[in-house]
């Protein structure tokens, strides 16, 4: 985990949110990115996300 990792927790965190990584010796990196988001207002239209989306930021 090197340079890069520290300038996108810096990004992370300036948007108020966390970047958590977790190196697996053999395995890989699992990084997890929360980001805080704006109340919607009921009858909003807009894209909308549901369920688990780690395949499409994966691929």
């Amino acid at each position: 985990m090197g340079l890069g990792l520290a300038v996108a927790r810096g990004f992370a965190e300036a948007m108020g949110g966390t970047l958590d990584a977790e190196d697996t010796p053999g395995g890989g990196l699992t990084m997890v990115l929360t980001l805080p988001t704006a109340p919607v207002a009921v009858g909003a239209t807009g894209a909308t996300v549901e369920g688990d989306v780690s395949a499409a930021i994966t691929s």
